[in-house]
């Protein structure tokens, strides 16, 4: 076969010269499709048949040489395109069922091994098959198909499709194509039926998300170029995501927690992050995250503030508090687009007293997440505030730690209008030392 093709595209390399060269321009396109057809046409059935075999054994040479030679029939660039297709699926295919049942332990592989096949099917659809925006729109439906394979929501958009019988391909039937199609469709069906259909593709996206910008041990080893490597692979594979609101829900609670909990790698990091997901998906979609960025921001400013007032002024802004409303102050340029008591706020992050030192705690010591409550996962304002991890009984404070909490409350009252604090304590934490 490769003998073959190796001739006819050296026949057409001398044929349709010659006919341009002494022939009249408007029998050019009549005998240059003769001349295909006397060469390709009545052999294509067998180049379909063994292109399949050619992608599986990745002899694109010869793959260049069927397209060149098939692209000019519109039936035989459709087998081509469905052949690829399935070719494509049924790789990703195996990959799903090589991870085992359990999905969200095997996170890494999933986003590392459809990453590149994704990769390389880009590659192949570029080199091999000139940049054909056909074979690169295959890609997508293949790995489309993949991705979603778990999604409840794709296999509803799947199943009114089929109901409706639509087809965006019309293909020429061959051996091969057949084959390839009925491989991949046991290979989904096993899939479907197993454990792992109960997580989408989404919720490992995110999940991956979560452990690759998340400190631990391992990402002390892993360099920034590195980790904005990954963080491209895994956008490559968002973009097939038809549940985007589903990740959008677990990559928020995923990245309060960690901005939370001060467990980033780099802010650097969750920046590019969201940069990216608002290529990808709008600036709408990621408004939230943004906000949560912007209340980090505040937040640091209003800690170095709070710190650096003296104890008479402290005392003055307490004592002046309305025990039933707070003071009124500057508006925050924010409150122009919010509603008021609109803020929840967390205990401190991160608070240190030594038990030899006075019964008031530092205000250096102290820092505080200012947190509007619309864009941070954390449950209704009420939830919890005032109680403990459980939410059930109320939180008796520290009385150094309770007077450092009324003295922020008047400060950030006296600085904001219209806004209420609600003290999340199940999220703060502290670090007591004692001396001897």
């Amino acid at each position: 076969m490769s003998g073959f093709m190796q001739k006819a595209c050296r026949r057409l390399a001398e044929e349709i010269p010659r006919c341009q060269q002494f022939c009249h321009p408007t029998s050019h396109a009549a005998l240059e499709l003769a001349t295909r057809s006397a060469y390709v046409g009545i052999h294509r059935q067998k180049l379909h048949d063994a292109f399949g075999g050619m992608l599986e054994s990745e002899a694109y040479d010869e793959c260049v040489m069927v397209y060149v030679l098939l692209a000019w029939l519109p039936e035989s660039l459709n087998a081509l395109l469905e052949t690829f297709r399935q070719h494509v699926t049924r790789r990703g295919l195996a990959i799903l069922a090589g991870l085992g049942d359990d999905g969200m332990k095997q996170h890494r592989e999933y986003v590392l091994q459809l990453g590149a096949l994704h990769a390389t099917s880009m590659t192949v659809s570029r080199d091999v098959f000139d940049n054909d925006p056909l074979f690169l729109a295959a890609v997508d439906k293949a790995l489309g198909h993949v991705v979603n394979l778990h999604d409840p929501l794709a296999q509803a958009s799947a199943s009114a499709a089929t109901a409706m019988g639509g087809s965006d391909l019309t293909t020429t039937a061959s051996t091969s194509a057949t084959a390839t199609a009925s491989t991949a469709a046991a290979l989904a069906s096993s899939l479907k039926s197993g454990p792992s259909s109960r997580v989408s593709g989404a919720e490992i996206l995110a999940k991956f998300c979560d452990v690759l910008l998340k400190k631990s041990p391992k990402s002390a080893h892993t360099g920034v170029d590195d980790v904005e490597a990954q963080l491209r692979t895994v956008v490559g594979l968002f973009k097939y995501v038809e549940s985007k609101d589903l990740f959008q829900k677990c990559y928020a609670r995923a990245l309060s927690r960690r901005l939370i909990f001060d467990q980033s790698v780099s802010e650097d990091a969750e920046i590019s992050m969201v940069s990216k997901l608002c290529t990808e998906c709008g600036t709408e979609y990621t408004a939230k995250f943004q906000r949560m960025f912007t209340d980090l921001a505040i937040s640091r400013d209003l800690t170095s503030a709070f710190g650096a007032l003296d104890d008479a002024a402290v005392a003055q802004l307490v004592a002046q508090r309305p025990p039933a409303a707070a003071a009124r102050g500057p508006r925050d340029p924010a409150d122009a687009t919010n509603p008021p008591t609109r803020l929840a706020s967390t205990m401190p992050a991160s608070a240190s007293a030594s038990a030899s030192a006075s019964p008031s705690l530092s205000r250096r010591d102290f820092r505080v997440l200012v947190l509007t409550s619309g864009s941070w996962p954390l449950g209704s304002a009420g939830d919890a505030s005032d109680a403990g991890a459980g939410g059930s009984a109320a939180l008796r404070l520290p009385p150094a730690l309770g007077r450092t909490l009324t003295a922020f409350t008047a400060f950030y009252d006296a600085r904001y209008t219209g806004r209420k604090l609600m003290w999340k304590h199940h999220l703060g934490r502290g670090e007591v030392r004692t001396g001897g």
